[in-house]
């Protein structure tokens, strides 16, 4: 049975993958995807990077991050989409499902950083950002 935590991970995962059925993205993954061997690009990946509980065991409160990655070009492609369109679109979807309570939590997002990998260009590769998560009781 899925934790909270994997439940979130799971409806990011099925929220942008209508980016994927719109064309907008190549594919969606959990784990985390190298721009130096990957050629599906634009991608995205996202993996759970920390998870903290505070309070006592009878009502615990947690704090959950979840890495979010753009990349929109890699050592031997590049996607279609600027990476600042990229951000855009997968910024409505992540805004759609905050909105959304199917999952149990609230999500912060912390903004998006863009990343870089001069052996590629000299220009963006891709994005990032942090998403924070916060629910009450049991994992």
């Amino acid at each position: 049975m899925a934790n909270k935590i994997d439940t979130f991970v799971d409806a990011v995962e099925t929220t942008l993958n209508e980016l994927v059925t719109a064309g907008t993205i190549k594919k969606v993954v959990q784990g985390i995807l190298d721009p130096m061997t990957e050629e599906a690009v634009p991608a995205v990946c996202l993996y759970p990077l920390r998870a903290m509980r505070r309070g006592g065991s009878a009502a615990p409160l947690w704090d959950a991050t979840l890495c979010l990655r753009i990349l929109q070009r890699s050592k031997g492609s590049k996607g279609p989409e600027t990476i600042t369109e990229l951000v855009k679109a997968v910024q409505g979807k992540i805004d759609t499902l905050s909105n959304s309570t199917s999952f149990g939590a609230s999500i912060e997002l912390s903004g998006w950083e863009f990343t870089y990998h001069f052996a590629i260009t000299n220009s963006p590769i891709g994005a990032m950002a942090i998403l924070k998560l916060k629910f009450e009781g049991a994992l």
